[in-house]
């Protein structure tokens, strides 16, 4: 630089030097990184030993710490090498990945580095050449896709693995169920998650041919590995559901209801999986139907906005019968009193009522009379089937709805329920129990206290004693149910009080071994605390300590009441 340069000249080269030392810097951290790859991957044994010497944990754990591998061009790089390497290895080939058992110890470390890789060759800062090894793999996997034939027994054993053949349709279906094979669905939709991985799949006509398999395969190994794992924005995609829908593959339908369930718990578009479950409502076999309306129920219960959606379809429900009641159930109990949607269902109204009234509390009561026959092990209680499930959440929102609905239905069918006076032999057992708990559900809010005591004033002390004096020892604790569900709301505790009852179980639906009970009424024979259920028309002071004695009152209870 000459003695004289000008100042700005001075400025120019002082603000280079800067400028030069950061791309200095930038190259020896480039280099640096390279180096370490290159080491870990020899480590690795990917570019020294056949794959079955390859240290998974170290490959995972390469991508894990470099993201972006690039493959541009080919090179003699060991980052290039490794990639090839890999890529070989992860298109569907009988000796690489396509063979291994799901019970070997590097299944899922193989597993989870596959979409690693795939996850580099996505890249936005990927070049051509790792594109198109995506997409060598779509058309690798689509022709093996395309030896499907709808006349080959796929449940037969394949003696093609020893063969040089291309891998067939059948060697994949007979794989899937021991090996990872499954897990290049799985990747399908991974790919999908990425704009230009949806645009090789539709190039490689993947979809289209899992779709035609989907219409005529028989069995559902197929579809159980195929549909959790598409991406169902996609309307191809939607057609695999359409397509079992509409099948007569009944195994198929069921497997779809229970994925649609999870489907609906993760994912905002909820629309078309209902739409979905609403057509099997009109499925021919009963099991179809029942589990489809049991997964609208989820549905709703996880988005209640869908309501609105359901009433769109404008659906038969009178035709629906048992089915057509739990949703118009449900939908009601969501549905505000001022919603033009509530308006739109009143044609329905008195028909729900009487269903409620006449059909529904009967299995309500019967899925506590299980509960209470467990006890005495005479029958083996499930708290998890569908029945109990379903019928008790309908006979919840019959009582919620009934009484907001009493405005728009002649109250005067439903007055037979609140009769309990009639009790002569055990078939009126049978109904006085329902009773008791259309009763006490019934007059949980205020409105319906008072609808109640217009039919009868007498009631709640008609219910007292009932719980006391009852000879059937099953209707007195029915009885004790319907008294704590009528003292969990404020006008119902009042009118108890002032009858000289308080009930203070912690669950409105106590266990059939004790009860904790009292009454106001210091004079009354029933001043007891605790109560234990069975007895001979009696409540014990104190539960019985000794099994014997338990024993005893288990034999008692079965004999006199053939429970």
């Amino acid at each position: 630089m000459s003695l004289f340069s000008t100042e700005s000249e001075i400025s120019k080269t002082e603000l280079k030097q800067p400028r030069e030392s950061k791309k200095i810097d930038e190259k020896n951290s480039s280099c640096l990184k390279e180096a370490e790859l290159e080491h870990e991957i020899n480590a690795s044994r990917v570019l020294s030993s056949p794959p079955d010497r390859w240290s998974w944990e170290k490959i995972k754990n390469i991508f894990l710490k470099y993201p972006d591998i690039l493959v541009e061009f080919e090179s003699e790089k060991p980052s290039y090498k490794f990639m090839l390497m890999l890529k070989d290895f992860f298109i569907p080939n009988r000796s690489n990945f396509f063979s291994i058992k799901k019970s070997t110890s590097i299944a899922k470390l193989a597993s989870t580095t596959l979409f690693l890789f795939f996850k580099s060759l996505l890249s936005p800062l990927q070049g051509n050449k790792g594109l198109q090894w995506v997409n060598e793999f779509l058309l690798n996997f689509s022709n093996i896709l395309s030896t499907y034939n709808s006349e080959e027994n796929l449940d037969a054993n394949s003696n093609s693995l020893t063969t040089k053949k291309p891998i067939s349709f059948s060697e994949l279906h007979s794989s899937m169920e021991d090996c990872v094979s499954n897990e290049y669905f799985t990747l399908i939709g991974f790919i999908q998650d990425h704009k230009i991985g949806q645009a090789f799949i539709d190039a490689s006509l993947v979809l289209n041919k899992i779709y035609s398999i989907i219409e005529t395969i028989q069995g559902s190994s197929f579809i159980k590995a195929v549909i959790p794992c598409m991406k169902y924005t996609h309307s191809l995609c939607q057609n695999f559901i359409t397509v079992i829908v509409h099948s007569s593959n009944t195994e198929a339908k069921l497997f779809c209801i229970k994925f649609i369930k999870v489907h609906c718990r993760l994912h905002e578009h909820k629309m078309f999986m209902l739409s979905c479950l609403i057509k099997m409502l009109y499925d021919l076999d009963e099991n179809i139907r029942n589990k489809a309306v049991n997964a609208i129920d989820e549905v709703i219960d996880n988005d209640k906005r869908l309501c609105h959606y359901i009433l769109s379809y404008n659906m038969q429900y009178l035709s629906l019968n048992t089915i057509g009641v739990q949703i118009l159930s449900r939908i009601l109990s969501n549905l505000s009193t001022s919603s033009p949607s509530f308006h739109l269902l009143q044609p329905y109204f008195q028909y729900l009522t009487n269903e409620w009234s006449n059909n529904f509390i009967a299995f309500y009561t019967k899925s506590l009379q299980l509960k209470l026959q467990s006890f005495f092990a005479t029958f083996k209680y499930d708290p998890t089937s569908d029945t109990k499930n379903t019928k008790t959440k309908i006979l919840k929102e019959m009582y919620l709805n009934t009484y907001r609905l009493h405005k728009f239905i002649d109250t005067n069918q439903i007055s037979h329920m609140f009769d309990i006076s009639k009790l002569e032999n055990k078939a009126d057992s049978e109904f006085l129990k329902q009773k008791l708990l259309f009763i006490a559900n019934f007059a949980s809010t205020s409105k319906g206290v008072k609808m109640i005591l217009r039919f009868n004033a007498n009631i709640f002390e008609n219910m007292i004693q009932i719980a006391y004096n009852c000879p059937y020892l099953s209707v007195r604790w029915i009885s004790l149910i319907g008294l704590n569900i009528l003292s969990k709301k404020s006008e119902g505790a009042k009118i108890l009080e002032s009858l000289g009852w308080k009930i203070c179980y912690q669950n409105i639906y106590p266990s059939p071994e004790t009860f904790i009970f009292a009454s106001n009424d210091i004079n009354s024979n029933y001043n007891f605390t605790t109560a234990y259920l069975p007895t001979e028309f009696t409540f014990e002071v104190s539960p019985p300590s000794s099994t014997d004695n338990e024993q005893k009152l288990k034999a008692e209870y079965i004999k006199i009441y053939g429970i």
